[in-house]
């Protein structure tokens, strides 16, 4: 008889199984079939799992039935930071026939899990000891900590780490992961995200390291809400929580780098970062060696020590949802000149995430104005639709080529961006920018094509449409001074998201939040 192929297991609806915040994670697994491998009629009548620990016997575990989604965990649970490795295999029947021996074991996933449990973190969260005021945005703020290893090998390094408000982390000048907007949107005052990073590549085992943290007001503290909305719905103040851990080889004691009152922290180079009116970026204000060891001794006299605040009373979970990435890149597809003069980028689609500029070189205090709509009107961008939200990123030169860059704690619906401040002596724009889309990198699992052009270019508009709204959370709209979790639309979507993407991770965190918010005081 012929049999299937397995996929490897997933773990409860994590997109990898590393950084599971389950102690007794439930498993799932498909099967597949090829050209060469006719499997009609085959149905699963018993399962197998194998289970591979660090320093005890593989176990087998033998299930009779046909389940294969979310089955129980066979094994004693998993404790926090620990790991194993797990696969399976199945037994089934083709058409009623007699049984027929197993498939091939499927292909092995490692499963890790986070901190289980509030006692876990020995980190304290710091914030910058100057308070700003409340009724304006909260400038980003940089935290920093040198440490040495000892010359040690390094056996495994683990980085838990979150913020109020969002973060980028980085070790030795190289950014820790590639998450975007991280820890997400949560009900904070219930439920705050964590990550989880393997950053062992990241360390040097001779000579100093420094782990650096910028920490923006996110959704944590931006202006949200209708008719101009309010700001710092959550708190008023930045904080983070870290906590790195290293393992040395040799069973050499473990060391610890946890955020505490040896932490330094100063104003970042990036001035203002808000979700409905955008990002402003100070070059003249930066050191690009801040996060690095190599960084400006003479600048450092700048940063003052972090202040200790309460533990928070949410609960850190480690999310099931994939993170914000961006997952693709778009080249504009032409330049505009408006009635009115201006510039304008035609990216040739309705997106969300951000512009990045290749290269930028232009005199000391130079400014270069980004403003981001999703329509012309008039021939001119539209921002009418806009409301309150300003949708506009400004960077001012420090009179040096500025490489690379995009707004960080920010994204925008667009097609079009207005370029203000960009000359015939810069880089053609063409050439030198480009747009990122961001979105909740969850796999795709469904698609649809038809004889028709007009009916595929619908089902095209909603696929756009929903990657612009899965940011975090599902949202009504991208764009416009509101970008809320309203229920109602995804409860309309909902089917059509699931055909088309694999939600189950995202919205069954985010309906954790709804939960909370309405059930918790």
């Amino acid at each position: 008889m012929t049999h299937p192929t397995i996929t490897p297991p997933s773990v409860e609806q994590h997109s990898s199984g590393f950084g599971i915040g389950v102690a007794s994670p439930r498993l799932s697994w498909r099967f597949l079939t090829t050209s060469d491998n006719n499997v009609k009629g085959w149905k699963q009548t018993a399962y197998e799992i194998q289970i591979s620990w660090p320093s005890r016997p593989i176990e087998t575990h033998q299930v009779t039935g046909d389940a294969s989604v979310l089955v129980p965990w066979p094994s004693e649970p998993l404790k926090s930071r620990e790991s194993a490795q797990v696969r399976v295999r199945s037994y089934g029947t083709s058409d009623g026939q007699a049984q027929s021996g197993p498939t091939n074991w499927s292909p092995w996933t490692t499963v890790e899990c986070g901190l289980l449990a509030r006692d876990d973190w020995v980190a304290v969260p710091i914030a910058s000891p100057i308070r700003q005021p409340q009724d304006t945005p909260l400038r980003p703020v940089r935290f920093r900590k040198r440490f040495h290893l000892g010359d040690r090998a390094i056996d495994r390094a683990r980085l838990y780490i979150t913020s109020l408000g969002v973060y980028r982390a980085f070790i030795n000048g190289h950014q820790v992961g590639d998450q975007c907007m991280a820890p997400g949107w949560t009900s904070y005052r219930h439920r705050l995200n964590y990550q989880v990073y393997n950053v062992v590549p990241l360390l040097n085992l001779n000579g100093p390291n420094v782990i650096a943290v910028e920490v923006g007001e996110g959704w944590y503290a931006t202006r949200l809400g209708f008719l101009g909305g309010r700001r710092q719905l959550y708190g008023d103040r930045l904080a983070l929580l870290a906590q790195l851990e290293v393992r040395p080889q040799n069973y050499a004691p473990d060391i610890s780098v946890i955020t505490d009152s040896t932490w330094a922290c100063c104003p970042s180079a990036i001035i203002k970062s808000e979700i409905y009116d955008g990002e402003i970026y100070d070059a003249r204000e930066e050191d690009l060696s801040w996060n690095s060891p190599a960084a400006d001794t003479n600048r450092l006299t700048s940063w003052i020590p972090a202040q200790v605040l309460p533990f928070t009373t949410a609960t850190l979970v480690a999310p099931d949802a994939p993170p914000v990435r961006v997952t693709e890149e778009r080249k504009p597809v032409k330049i505009l000149q408006t009635p009115s003069g201006k510039t304008v980028i035609d990216f040739g689609q309705n997106l969300v995430g951000r512009v990045r500029i290749r290269s930028m070189d232009k005199p000391l205090g130079s400014e270069v104005t980004l403003t981001h709509a999703e329509a012309l009107e008039y021939g001119e961008i539209g921002t009418r639709p806009l409301r309150h939200a300003k949708c506009t990123d400004k960077i001012i030169s420090a009179g040096i080529e500025l490489q690379d860059w995009s707004s960080q704690y920010t994204f925008h619906g667009f097609r079009y961006v207005q370029v203000d401040g960009w000359t015939d002596q810069d880089p053609p724009l063409l050439t030198n920018m480009t747009a990122l889309v961001l979105h909740t990198d969850m796999a795709r699992t469904g698609w649809f094509t038809c004889s028709h052009p007009m009916v595929n270019q619908l089902h095209e508009n909603a696929w756009w449409s929903m990657r612009g709204n899965f940011l975090s959370i599902p949202t009504d709209c991208p764009q416009r001074d509101e970008r809320l979790g309203w229920t109602g639309d995804i409860q309309i979507f909902c089917q059509s998201a699931n055909f088309l993407y694999n939600t189950a991770g995202m919205l069954g965190d985010w309906l954790k939040d709804v939960a909370a918010e309405q059930l918790l005081e």
